[in-house]
């Protein structure tokens, strides 16, 4: 009996960065399956009758760390690829340093992706998603408090270092595309 390779990638970033982006190409080019951790947190604040905010979608997503562990969600979809016996997966919407070493320890890559808060924040206003409804005081109000962790069980900044490859996201579409391609060279050959 044969075993097929299982390809993991995980992608950590800022709201606004790409990482939806990143998961769409992988899911259009090359078939990977797509899971968002975030899925599992709009879930749970469905299940408790809560908005679909920024800031109730954080809390239920603190909680359900404080209760189960910061890596519950990584663990979450990691299980549903498993049962759903899929071999090439991304991970979208990694937010904290242990779900990135929980994701790596089932053979996850990591990519990474970032672009600076102008440029988020005009793709959020653009993309216009629920919790995207906010003003830019708002927004940078948002992104430090995920990015540096303030008891909001995200913690982007150190996520971030402990990826494999960081793309840049200033540019077009075609450059973020071209980093993809490098970094599944790099890691797949």
């Amino acid at each position: 009996m044969t075993h097929k390779k299982i390809f993991y990638i995980g992608v950590v970033g800022t709201n606004g960065a790409g990482k939806t982006t990143i998961c769409h190409y992988l899911e259009k080019q090359y078939g990977f399956a797509a899971f968002s951790l975030s899925d599992i947190v709009r879930e749970e604040a469905k299940r408790l009758h809560l908005p679909l905010d920024r800031d109730h979608l954080v809390e239920v997503g603190t909680k359900l760390k404080e209760e189960f562990g910061e890596t519950v969600l990584a663990q979450k979809v990691i299980s549903k690829a498993k049962e759903q016996h899929l071999h090439k997966v991304v991970f979208d919407s990694i937010r904290h340093i242990k779900e990135v070493r929980y994701l790596k320890e089932h053979g996850a890559e990591i990519f990474a992706v970032d672009a600076s808060v102008e440029t988020r924040y005009a793709r959020i206003k653009k993309r216009g998603k629920q919790t995207d409804n906010v003003d830019f005081a708002t927004f940078c109000k948002h992104d430090i408090r995920e990015r540096e962790g303030h008891r909001s069980g995200q913690h982007i900044n150190e996520a971030l270092k402990e990826a494999d490859f960081l793309f840049d996201n200033e540019g077009r579409l075609e450059d973020l595309y071209a980093q993809i391609e490098a970094g599944l060279k790099q890691f797949y050959a």
